[in-house]
């Protein structure tokens, strides 16, 4: 042993200790090249005070979602579709809506509340219970996302913001697929960083697969998020050879859209309802000119829909609500120029299939802390720009700080009166507000009256499902927009003819509908005669249809 010393002039422990102190290779993997944006916003903002503002934080969240419990419901179109479809499969009659199979909304959310009353009863607390903690979850992996991503003091006041946002609650008080596919995606996106992180093998691509196939199944729009993952996790096995990129990326892409082509391959076997259609008949229905001006109009409505998302705040100026979204599309620039892979492809697809429909805020909820992230990224991009030419000499971590505090308030006041609306609901097991009123007044005067009668309605869905009678729709989903309304005297006849209504539903303000029913029940010779005793509205009326003596079939002749 002296010898080798002597030799060497190295001694033996000396050489292990050499050996151990050797850096391995790197991994040839990983999220951390395609995320370096967000970790420089969250260095720009650490040190921010996290311990009794992060209890706060955490306490008016866990409030707000209590708050907006109640066993009362808000009538809309969708929410009485998913309703109906829940109540058919909790049955054990399928999936099947107003007496036929369903082929328009994916049956992920019609499931998810078919398990709720199969477990819990079906009751308006039932459903409220869910979505409120729905709403929780999603808020919570918001903000471990911006935590991930950013750090803890980013976190803190970037995914507090989205915590406590407007739209999130607000649509955790109304029984829609909007916040379970929020939650969704954002698992997804939380999954594929995951997925970036650990070494790369088949069983994690599976796992990934299985958790972004969800969103598919909840929303049409959820067929991008697991493209948008795969880009990232292509991104993030730079290192693997080109095979295995392949051979990963296609596992998760099969993985996850195994379940949705398994309901495409079921729904096929049927035709589309006259009064639901398809999403691919809505949107292939089009002509060239009509895809075009719903493109633009969506494009043009996502300014001023975003800024209400990310605000709260209304403004229909052509200006102002225009300043958010041009910030926050300056950071998914920036992002994406310094490396991002996850955020911006994600925010650009879902962008780019809303594109396709009419805007609405909620239907942003999946993307709005990252909105926030890339409005901060925006932000700090500007205030940098203008210090490098010596406009300004202002921090950008004070402004960051100020702008999200602020945003903060405003959400939180908006809150405060989704909040006053739950707690003031109408009734225990029946409508919240005034505008419901009318809908569970007609639905119980037909459940108690004429349980089996067919009902022409211009709100068939949520006729048919507080009431359980057949409806026959005056208006129409799941077809392009110019089969939309039915008004022609030549369709209603037929309809008339063909179901033989005992009765019409009918929004007597809605001047697409209401005159050219009455027109279509004149041409045949009926009558209209408002039903007495239910709880009157100006807008929402029940009539009874007065046939002739030999009109109907059984009748006298």
């Amino acid at each position: 042993m002296r010898r080798l010393e002597h030799q060497s002039g190295v001694s033996p422990a000396a050489g292990l200790s050499n050996l151990s102190s050797v850096e391995m290779p790197a991994p040839t993997w990983g999220a951390g090249a395609v995320l370096s944006p967000f970790r420089d916003l969250g260095d720009l903002l650490q040190g921010l005070p996290t311990r009794k503002v992060g209890i706060a934080l955490t306490a008016c969240v866990i409030a707000q979602f209590l708050l907006i419990i109640n066993g009362s419901w808000t009538a809309t179109p969708d929410s009485a579709l998913y309703l109906s479809l829940a109540r058919s499969l909790a049955s054990g009659r399928g999936y099947m809506f107003n007496g036929e199979p369903h082929t328009l909304v994916p049956p992920g959310f019609a499931a998810v509340l078919a398990g709720a009353s199969a477990l819990f009863g079906e009751s308006f607390l039932t459903y409220r219970c869910l979505m409120a903690a729905l709403g929780f979850l999603t808020a919570f992996a918001g903000y471990l996302l911006v935590r991930r991503l950013c750090g803890k003091s980013a976190a803190l006041l970037v995914g507090g913001a989205f915590a406590l946002n407007h739209a999130l609650l607000e649509n955790s008080a109304l029984t829609l697929s909007d916040v379970p596919f929020a939650l969704s995606c954002l698992m997804g996106l939380h999954v594929a960083l995951w997925a970036a992180d650990t070494s790369p093998c088949l069983p994690a691509a599976l796992i990934a697969g299985l958790v972004l196939g969800v969103s598919p199944l909840l929303r049409i729009n959820g067929l991008a998020v697991p493209i948008a993952a795969v880009f990232f996790l292509w991104s993030a096995w730079k290192g693997l050879s080109l095979s295995r990129r392949i051979f990963l990326s296609v596992a998760v892409l099969v993985c996850a859209y195994a379940p949705w082509i398994m309901w495409e391959w079921w729904k096929s076997a049927f035709p589309a309802s006259f009064g639901e259609g398809t999403y691919y008949g809505a949107v292939a229905g089009r002509n060239l000119g009509t895809q075009i001006s719903v493109i633009l109009m969506a494009l043009w409505g996502y300014a001023p829909e975003t800024f209400y998302a990310v605000t709260g705040v209304t403004m229909r100026t052509g200006f102002v609500e225009l300043i958010v979204p041009a910030v926050i599309l300056l950071g998914l620039v920036e992002a994406f120029r310094r490396g991002d892979r996850l955020l911006t492809p994600f925010v650009a697809l879902q962008y780019a299939g809303l594109s396709l429909s009419s805007a609405g805020s909620r239907y942003l909820i999946m993307a709005i802390p990252a909105l926030y992230i890339l409005l901060a990224l925006g932000i700090v991009r500007i205030i940098r720009g203008l210090n490098s030419r010596g406009l300004t000499g202002v921090s950008a971590r004070p402004v960051l700080v100020v702008v999200f505090s602020a945003l903060i308030l405003l959400n939180v006041g908006h809150n405060f009166v989704t909040v006053y609306h739950v707690r003031a609901a109408l009734e225990f097991g029946g409508p919240e507000s005034q505008r419901s009123l009318p809908f569970f007044s007609a639905a119980r005067w037909l459940k108690e009256n004429a349980p089996n009668a067919p009902v022409l309605s211009t709100h068939p869905r949520i006729i048919h499902y507080l009431s359980g009678n057949r409806t026959i729709p005056l208006s129409r989903a799941g077809v392009p927009e110019t089969l939309t309304w039915v008004q022609s005297g030549d369709d209603i006849r037929h309809l008339i003819t063909e179901r033989q209504p005992g009765f019409v539903f009918a929004d007597t303000k809605n001047p697409h509908l209401y005159p050219h029913a009455v027109k279509g029940l004149g041409d045949l010779s009926l009558q209209l005669q408002e039903i007495q005793g239910i709880d009157p509205s100006a807008r929402y009326r029940l009539f009874r249809i007065i046939y002739p003596a030999d009109s109907r079939k059984g009748e006298a002749k």
